[in-house]
């Protein structure tokens, strides 16, 4: 059981019922802490927080935490954002921007590639974490290989490999990298602190990873769907499983917070994730990112049903390098979009209903509960706004 030490930032009468469900999956949690932040509106609804960020620290309101997974879904909004401004087309080829990709596929498109479509999944090549931090000898690696499917004839997941492919697009197209355009674009627009390479000084903010169920390797054969998939999560030696949330090792290793690793160590808060979505799909404060009409086709579904690993469904929806609402996932409406991050962080919007959530763990969950301490919350946010 969590010491929860729970605080009540703000909390919006309306929504007492979800503060009161985090609340209890709080005092439930078998270690760490945990944060959950909602806005409407362009309104702070919620923000709570409890728990402890690392042995001897709790969890504050100024705890940074590893958000995984939910860096992808910001890193698309870059991208979209970049698109807005007529500097990036989703439907050219990639190649028309970073010539050495048509190695990989002359005719691959941009959205294809945001969408998990370029066969490049995992490197053939055993990585390092030096290599894993360095966007453009990664991003070089990557195009240099022979690409795990054709391009554009399916899809799956690109852990890991995501940030490097679309953080090189993305300096190819602008000159800038992911790091600087994520501050430029979304974090300094919505006032917050939100990284990709958080700076030394604010590394002692950051939240601890404990697992209570640590990872495994799934010692799958060579060339197999298994092996691959995992391969996707480690890069072959950069993040072994085994020693993934260990002290001082995996993501719990300042060098991985410190460098830019575009597809899964975006670090911020609860709120600073909810706040940059509101951003993005109503005006907060006078600050609005994207349009509507950027946003319509961002969350278009287009990618569903079984990935080159074959995994049984249900499955996810995906459209431009985010997640959509679907059956595995019902989130707040049929119009929701962003990602979730490994061991239960989330970050979405909402257009129908102008709302945007965040929630970070250093508690890392995984299996078919995963996710289930912020999609209950979720659950009982969408029963408020529909009533």
């Amino acid at each position: 059981m969590t010491n929860i030490a729970l605080s009540r930032r703000h909390v919006d009468s309306r929504f007492e019922p979800v503060a009161e469900i985090f609340e209890r999956n709080l005092a439930a949690q078998p270690a760490g802490g945990a944060a959950f932040s909602l806005y409407v509106d362009g309104e702070c609804m919620l923000d709570v927080r409890g728990g402890m960020a690392s042995p001897e620290a709790a969890w504050s309101d100024d705890t940074l935490s590893l958000i995984f997974s939910c860096t992808k879904g910001l890193v698309a909004a870059v991208v979209a954002a970049i698109a807005e401004r007529s500097q990036l087309d989703p439907e050219l080829p990639v190649a028309e921007y970073w010539p050495e990709f048509a190695a990989v596929s002359p005719r691959l498109s941009v959205r294809e590639l945001l969408e998990h479509r370029a066969g490049l999944a995992a490197p053939r090549e055993d990585m390092s974490v030096d290599v894993a931090l360095d966007r453009a000898r990664a991003a070089s690696i990557l195009v240099a290989q022979e690409p795990l499917w054709n391009p554009g004839e399916h899809y799956a997941y690109h852990a890991l490999t995501y940030g490097h492919l679309a953080g090189e697009l993305l300096f190819r197209v602008t000159g800038q990298t992911v790091p600087e355009l994520l501050h430029e674009l979304l974090a300094e627009p919505a006032g917050v602190e939100a990284w990709i390479g958080i700076p030394a000084t604010a590394q002692d903010r950051v939240a601890e990873f404990v697992a209570p169920s640590p990872l495994r390797p799934n010692n799958a054969p060579a060339g197999s769907p298994e092996y691959w998939a995992e391969r996707s999560l480690t890069l072959g030696a950069a993040f072994p499983l085994d020693h993934a949330f260990e002290p001082g090792q995996g993501f719990n290793n300042p060098r991985v917070h410190q460098g830019e690793l575009a597809g899964a160590n975006g670090i911020t808060t609860a709120h600073g994730i909810a706040r940059m979505w509101s951003t993005v799909v109503t005006s907060t404060d006078g600050v609005r990112t994207l349009s509507d009409d950027t946003i319509a086709w961002m969350a278009e579904p287009r990618v569903s049903g079984p990935s080159a690993w074959g995994e049984a469904g249900p499955w996810h929806s995906r459209g431009f390098g985010v997640m959509l609402a679907s059956d595995k996932m019902p989130l707040l409406s049929p119009t929701s979009f962003g990602h979730d991050g490994l061991g239960g962080q989330a970050g979405f919007a909402d257009l129908r209903h102008r709302a945007a959530f965040g929630f970070t763990s250093n508690c890392i969950i995984t299996g078919p509960t995963e996710h289930n301490r912020w999609t209950e919350l979720v659950a009982a946010t969408r029963l408020i706004l529909e009533a």
